[in-house]
């Protein structure tokens, strides 16, 4: 009885896989710099864990659907489909900068300069595939706060709101102001036809304009400026690298 039940427990390792002891480690994919997929060895996880730091959300390892972006000043020529992709787990703000609720969001504000603002915290601009994983939420959602537009749920670029008062403005993840409010810049540079981008232009991500309002704040919506751009409608948020914390 003992032998049968060693090699039916073998033969099921061999079809289904059976957890590796030791020091192993365990392979995750994550969604690299321009946007291929790759693979790293994850860290040992018996004597660690991975949170955020204060007012910043975690959005976890995984798949998410990317896209199809629907932008205003896309490329000439430039088709994109919609794609399922993993992105590495990431922490993100949970509202825009200064990150502090009931408070007014920084605009008039270049890529440089929110650049530099996400450092001096010790985090970096979000990219543009973090944004709209954070934004659709574990559902895949079209808005934030779910498939359907809804005109009043969140605020438009130009209008004078505090952080967090929109309390359906929210995304399934926990990040506000997602699908409007001010645009934001993100770390990317936009996808090209010819090759690796040259234009020294950024994606800036979010936000809801008034003469648009049903297209322009879907999470999937894209402009691109110069880094040198301001406006009263554009603004930010960062992200940053989980904290990984020993286990006492």
């Amino acid at each position: 009885m003992i032998k049968v039940r060693v090699l039916t427990i073998l033969s099921v390792c061999a079809v289904i896989g059976c957890a590796a002891s030791g020091n192993s480690k365990r392979k995750v994919d994550y969604l690299g710099s321009r946007g291929a997929v790759v693979s790293e060895n994850d860290e040992k996880q018996s004597s660690i864990f991975s949170n955020c730091p204060p007012n910043m959300v975690l959005v976890p390892n995984g798949p998410m659907l990317y896209g199809p972006p629907d932008e205003k000043n896309a490329e000439h020529g430039a088709k994109e489909e919609a794609q399922r992709i993993n992105v590495k787990a990431f922490c993100i703000d949970k509202f825009e900068w200064p990150n502090q609720p009931g408070e007014a969001p920084t605009r008039l504000v270049s890529w440089l300069e929110a650049s530099t603002l996400c450092s001096s915290k010790g985090k970096r601009l979000c990219t543009e595939y973090e944004f709209e994983k954070a934004c659709r939420g574990p559902s895949g959602t079209h808005y934030t706060y779910g498939d359907g537009f809804a005109a009043k749920a969140c605020a438009n670029a130009n209008d004078d709101y505090g952080l967090g008062q929109f309390t359906n403005c929210v995304s399934g993840f926990g990040v506000y102001d997602m699908s409007g409010g001010v645009y934001e810049w993100t770390s990317s540079t936009p996808p090209t036809t010819t090759g690796p981008d040259t234009s020294g232009l950024r994606i800036v991500r979010g936000g809801m304009s008034t003469d648009a309002e049903e297209k322009t704040s879907r999470c999937t919506y894209r402009l691109r400026f110069a880094t040198t751009v301001t406006g009263r409608e554009i603004g930010f948020r960062c992200c940053g690298a989980l904290v990984k914390e020993e286990v006492k």
